[in-house]
């Protein structure tokens, strides 16, 4: 791993190089730098994938995912290696997670809720463009999300327009 060149992993994506300089500036060394952006963003990881399953499966369910998620080894071993897999999926479960209350069919109260659900789109989309930048192959998710944003008939331009400016800040 070498930030300074801006080799990491193969690909070298940008985003994660940058963040990976940013903890290497706190830490000082590139190895245990990104050790730590990694075991942060697997330890941050139950937090979005609950805000994500709120709105589809419920408070119970949310939590019980959350503490399983947790508590899994899987995910501790997983992030401890130094690849951009665990930040990856942190962006992605954030941008979901800010996209599902937006996105989730609901029942009436869609007008009153047009501005929030206009910001979600923006915040979604941004964060969509950042995870790409992160980990280039979630690119289907980003389809997917655009897709159904489409046929629910929901501001899909709103959404490309925070993936636009996503894209921007590592393109």
């Amino acid at each position: 791993a070498d930030l300074v060149l801006q080799y990491v992993e193969v690909e070298g994506y940008p985003v994660f190089v940058l963040l990976g300089k940013a903890v290497h500036g706190l830490v000082g060394a590139p190895v245990q730098a990104l050790a730590l952006l990694c075991a942060v963003c697997g330890g941050l990881l139950p937090v979005p994938l609950a805000l994500l399953l709120r709105p589809i499966a419920g408070e119970k369910i949310a939590c019980l995912a959350l503490l399983l998620v947790a508590v899994n080894p899987l995910l501790w071993l997983h992030s401890e290696k130094l690849l951009s897999d665990s930040p990856g999926i942190l962006f992605l479960f954030s941008a979901l997670a800010v996209l599902a209350p937006a996105l989730v069919p609901r029942e009436g109260g869609a007008d009153g809720q047009a501005r929030v659900m206009g910001r979600r789109l923006l915040a979604g989309g941004l964060l969509l463009g950042l995870s790409l930048g992160v980990r280039l192959s979630y690119f289907p998710f980003v389809l997917s999300a655009l897709g159904l944003s489409l046929w629910l008939r929901r501001s899909t331009g709103v959404m490309l327009l925070g993936l636009g400016a996503g894209l921007a800040v590592w393109a």
